[in-house]
């Protein structure tokens, strides 16, 4: 009788301790989610402001080279007018 106690009160400890390891495990996990979570809108934040570089990158480009070619037809206006005057 007292060995059957005690492989009772044996089992009555391992389902006790597996218990509190489950708990912990999910504990874990779900601590784990929320820092995937958490690390996932940093990201989707990130790539936001990349994304706004890029385009204010971009349309800073096509600006300039607008620019540049506004200022080369200004030039290349110039000498047709400077030709046109003098018939060259």
């Amino acid at each position: 009788m007292q060995t059957l106690t005690q492989e009772i009160e044996r089992g009555l400890s391992r389902e006790e301790k597996l218990s509190d390891d489950y708990r912990l495990q999910g504990e874990k996990i779900s601590l784990l989610e929320k820092e995937a979570a958490s690390l996932s809108l940093e990201l989707k934040a990130a790539q936001g402001r990349y994304n706004e570089e890029v385009k204010a990158h971009q349309e800073t480009e096509r600006s300039r080279l607008l620019n540049k070619e506004e200022a080369s037809l200004e030039v290349v206006k110039g000498k047709w007018h400077w030709a046109m005057e003098y018939d060259y």
